[in-house]
């Protein structure tokens, strides 16, 4: 996870509030299973939660879901409270056409660099 600089924002783009740090989560990912995937960030280590960014360089979007058998690096953009420190908490969460959840979501953690 990297800090997202004033130059990866266009004249458009959804920049963080100035109490926010801006960051960008870089995804390696494939989807094994017969069923799309969810990917989301929650929120810091201690609590609170993430919002969605756009930074439009050096971007490389994905949609939130995953299609079977598709694999490929994406980027997603996030701000969090500064107050949260720079800690993050990911889950993904693996539902089905009709939003069934299909199993315990996997978390990961790491630090905005």
């Amino acid at each position: 996870m990297s800090k997202l600089r004033a130059a990866d924002f266009g004249e458009y783009d959804v920049k963080p509030e100035a109490d926010q740090t801006g960051f960008r989560v870089s995804w390696d990912i494939a989807n094994g299973s017969k069923n799309p995937i969810d990917l989301d960030a929650q929120g810091a280590t201690i609590g609170g939660t993430t919002e969605s960014l756009f930074a439009e360089n050096g971007s490389r979007l994905k949609g939130g879901r995953l299609a079977p058998a598709e694999t490929g690096t994406f980027t997603s953009e996030y701000a969090l409270p500064k107050a949260d420190g720079l800690d993050i908490v990911f889950t993904m969460t693996r539902m089905d056409e009709n939003m069934n959840i299909l199993a315990e979501d996997p978390h990961w953690t790491g630090s905005i660099k």
